[in-house]
């Protein structure tokens, strides 16, 4: 689980909207809100000077649009954290988001404690597996099968790492995992990483979206604070 301050950059072209998430997350001692950009221009160009590792971006930013911030983000920051706020509830456009590596996909109907818990999550190296973002996957598992048939490629998992998919399903961090498991923290962080290799997926997305199509977890394993909602 990652340690610290959560510096936390929020991306939207609408100020008021802005400063309301600003306002709303400033409570929380744990977050500091580092920078405040209108598009994806002004955010790179703060993030020269002030850090932060986690991004609360507007998907439908001018100047610089949200795929290609998000591609930039990611070749220029490789370990930040990225969480897409949309308007639209747009499931083959979540989709396409979670294949680049976001780690979140709220809509700006969701309640506030939404966008709270998420910044904790992937702060925390978790995917923010909302009702919305399961949704997208599923839509990403029945795409890939149409267009995919049976050319797929199928991996065999053993026993451990199939507990540690449904564990990361489940948005076990590694030290929750390594608990469950009886492992240490860096053996969960290899046999991750193995497994991504396995299947030539560079996110943990990727690896969930496997799971999900070859029935290794299912979809009624909701965590806690999202069946609560």
């Amino acid at each position: 689980m990652t340690n610290g301050k959560i510096n936390l950059a929020i991306v939207d072209e609408h100020r008021v909207f802005r400063k309301a998430i600003t306002s709303y997350l400033s409570q929380f001692s744990e977050i500091n809100i580092s920078i405040e950009a209108a598009n994806g221009n002004e955010l790179l160009q703060l993030m020269k000077h002030n850090g932060c590792n986690v991004v609360l971006l507007d998907f439908h930013v001018s100047a610089l649009n949200g795929i290609e911030t998000i591609k930039t983000l990611q070749e220029d920051y490789p370990g930040i954290k990225i969480i897409v706020l949309s308007i639209e509830a747009d499931l083959e456009m979540a989709s396409q988001l979670l294949d680049l590596g976001i780690h979140g996909y709220l809509s700006k109907s969701d309640e506030p404690e939404d966008l709270y818990h998420a910044v904790k999550a992937v702060h925390n190296d978790r995917v923010y597996r909302n009702k919305l973002l399961t949704e997208a996957l599923y839509f990403a598992k029945y795409s890939n099968m149409k267009s995919c048939g049976k050319t797929s490629k199928k991996i065999d998992f053993d026993n451990r790492e199939v507990n540690i998919l449904k564990l990361l399903w489940e948005e076990k961090c590694n030290k929750e995992i390594a608990s469950e498991i009886f492992l240490g923290i860096r053996s969960v962080e290899k046999i991750r990483q193995d497994m991504k290799k396995k299947l030539g997926v560079t996110t943990t997305v990727g690896l969930l979206k496997y799971a999900l199509k070859n029935k290794l977890i299912m979809a009624d394993q909701v965590p806690v604070y999202a069946a609560a909602n």
